[in-house]
This record gives structure tokens, C-alpha cells and sequence, in this order.
């Protein structure tokens, strides 16, 4: 299909992974293009996590484009191949290559955004009985919302919409359903259908979806990219990928010693118990029995070599996993623990020492 297409910076587009699974389709926006054929869009999020798709992989992308002649949204889609994937600024990328012409399909939701904001609905034409409504979506042909007050199926009524502070929309609407809601008989699953709306207003909302959806990608790209990008890594470079196998090794490498370490500290608690003062009973002291009625010099003094070479072994891990992955992973928590258990027991013992043994 020969249709004059132009991308524009800002502009919604939807990602369709697999079209056997409704499940994988991704709302994302438009960061820059480079032709007709090659741009970039932000890596869709879900469940505020970066969606990893493999470089290479083939995407159907769906996308929406005025229909001049008729002042009218029409829906097309084709076929694009994930080029590369690139963290710009800590928001996550990625460029697709459309490999494919055009075509059209039906579609009457694709504009359609989740959006949780307190809103207010006149149940009259002149303005008045307001009431305080809750949006749940929103699209360029009507919007869903949850209200306390029953409103009838078939009014109409002025809802008057705030995706934008400075932008408020008045739009004229008929009531679809207005249903209880399952989970209470207090609160009402509101349906709206947007009556006669202007191509001035359908434009202006259709702007405001697309605005509010880039800004919400753009933060969460830039929330949850740092913790994803582990897994993002391998597929932006050979470099990289070396990197990324070389880490997990090491890590693997590491975690004997961690292993180490909690082992040491498990001994040092097993001799603090040994070390403890054991009842003297009458039996014993019958049969002429040696109890040790008090603390243990040599179970104690085994404790704290083996506390100090865990604090040793903690400080050298400690050491180790920084010269790695500084500034790209959290301290290791393990060394710190175990070192500070370590020198805890060291203290313990000292006080013994110091006090009960008197030495």
C-alpha cells in the first residue's frame, strides 16, 4: 500500500511482539526518526520493567495517521527489525528498521491510555450537578471512570478532562453503562462515548494522550534501565557481552568466598557456644567428674583467630568486589555482615577476657 507515512518525534506507536499473544503488545512513543524506513522509540515498559527484546527479532508496529480527506484517525501496521539498542542520557532505546509496506487494520483503541486521576463530570448540558469522577482509560473516543453516584445510561453529560494542568478539555459525552462495581455496591463502573467531538478537540486530546504517555516512558525507562541493564547489556556489543560472561564468572568465583565466609562465621558462634560455662550436677560431682563451671580460655581464644581471619578474608572480598564492579553494583552485603559479626565476637571475647577470666 502506497501511503505517504511521516513519523513524527512524540508520536504513539504500538509493538506487537507476537501475534498469537495478545498479551505481548507494548505502548511506546517515538524519540527521533531518521527516514521513512529507520527511527527510535523508547523501550516499552511493563510492570516497570525494561521488556527485553533481542536484537534482529521482527516486531509488527502499529501506528495511526490522519486521513485528511475524511478528518479521520485510520490505524496501519508492518513489519520492523530491532537494529540496536542503545541508554541515552539513562533512558533506554531502541532502533527499529521497517521492513515491510504498510497496511491498514481495524483498530478503535489504539489511542486508548490507563490513566488514575480525579476528574469532574457535570450530569448537565448548562454546567451544573457536578460530580467528582475517578478515570481509569482514556481514549480519543470515550473514557472510562469510577463515580459514587449512579448516572443514567443514555445522558449526556460534560466531562470535563486534565491531562494536561494548563489544558483542560470540555467535552460533551453520552453515558454507556454505568454499572456497580464488583468488588461494592457504593461505586460505579462509569462508561463514557465522546459525542460530536471537533477535529480541533479530537487532535488536542489525541496530543495530550501522547504527551502523557512519553513523559510516563521516559521516567520509568529512566527509573528501571540502571537495574536492567545486565540484562539489556549483552545485546548492545560483542565488548559488552564479553563483559557481561566475564562478570557472571567472577561472581561465580566470589561466591566460593562468601561461602567461606559464612562457614567461618557459623564456627565462630559453634565456639562462643562451646566456650560457655557447663552446671556442675550432683551426680557428677559424685562419681568425681571434672566440670568446668566457667568460660573456656582455649575455646575462646580459638574464636578469635578464626575472628580475625574473617574480618580478614571479609575486608579482602570486600577489596576485590569493588576493583570489579564499582559504580555498577551494590556494595556485597555478605563480607560486610560476616566482618562485622566477626567483630563482634572479638569484642565479646575480649570482655570475657577483661572481666569474667580476669586476665
Amino acid at each position: 500500500m502506497g501511503v505517504a507515512l511521516k513519523f513524527n518525534t512524540g508520536d504513539t506507536v504500538e509493538l506487537q511482539l507476537d501475534k498469537h499473544d495478545p498479551s505481548s503488545k507494548y505502548r511506546t512513543v517515538i524519540e527521533s526518526v531518521e527516514g521513512d524506513k529507520v527511527f527510535e522509540v523508547f523501550a516499552p515498559i511493563h510492570s516497570g520493567k525494561v521488556v527485553l527484546i533481542g536484537n534482529g527479532n521482527i516486531i509488527t508496529v502499529v501506528f495511526s495517521q490522519l486521513n485528511k480527506a475524511t478528518s479521520r484517525y485510520e490505524i496501519f501496521s508492518f513489519k520492523a527489525r530491532l537494529e540496536s539498542k542503545e541508554n541515552r542520557e539513562g533512558v533506554a532505546l531502541i532502533k527499529l528498521l521497517r521492513i515491510s509496506d504498510f497496511k491498514k487494520t481495524q483498530r478503535r483503541d489504539f489511542y486508548r491510555l490507563n490513566f488514575v486521576k480525579e476528574m469532574e463530570l457535570s450530569t448537565s448540558l448548562d454546567g451544573t450537578g457536578k460530580i467528582e469522577v475517578l478515570s481509569r482509560d482514556i481514549s480519543a473516543g470515550g473514557m472510562r471512570c469510577v463515580t459514587t453516584k449512579r448516572v443514567k445510561p443514555g445522558e449526556k453529560v460534560i466531562i470535563h478532562i486534565v491531562l494536561v494542568p494548563k489544558e483542560p478539555i470540555d467535552i460533551i459525552a453520552d453515558v454507556v453503562s454505568c454499572d456497580n462495581m464488583p468488588d461494592s455496591m457504593l461505586r460505579y463502573d462509569l462508561r463514557l462515548r465522546f459525542n460530536n467531538l471537533s477535529k480541533s478537540q479530537q487532535t488536542k486530546l489525541i496530543r495530550q494522550i501522547n504527551g502523557v504517555q512519553a513523559e510516563y516512558l521516559k521516567k520509568l525507562a529512566n527509573k528501571d534501565y540502571e537495574s536492567h541493564m545486565e540484562h539489556i547489556l549483552p545485546n548492545l556489543s560483542e565488548e559488552k557481552l564479553v563483559r557481561y560472561n566475564a562478570d557472571v564468572k567472577f561472581s561465580i568465583r566470589l561466591g566460593y568466598l562468601m561461602a567461606i565466609n559464612w562457614i567461618l562465621c557459623f564456627v565462630i558462634f559453634i565456639l562462643i557456644v562451646i566456650a560457655r560455662p557447663v552446671n556442675e550436677y550432683p551426680v557428677a560431682r559424685f562419681f568425681n567428674i571434672y566440670t568446668r563451671t566457667g568460660w573456656s580460655p582455649q575455646a575462646l581464644n580459638v574464636a578469635i583467630g578464626v575472628s580475625v581471619g574473617t574480618i580478614i578474608l571479609s575486608i579482602l572480598g570486600l577489596t576485590i568486589d569493588r576493583l570489579r564492579f564499582a559504580g555498577r553494583k551494590p556494595v556485597n552485603m555478605t563480607f560486610v555482615v560476616c566482618g562485622s559479626f566477626a567483630l563482634l565476637a572479638i569484642l565479646i571475647c575480649v570482655t570475657l577476657y577483661a572481666t569474667v577470666l580476669n586476665v
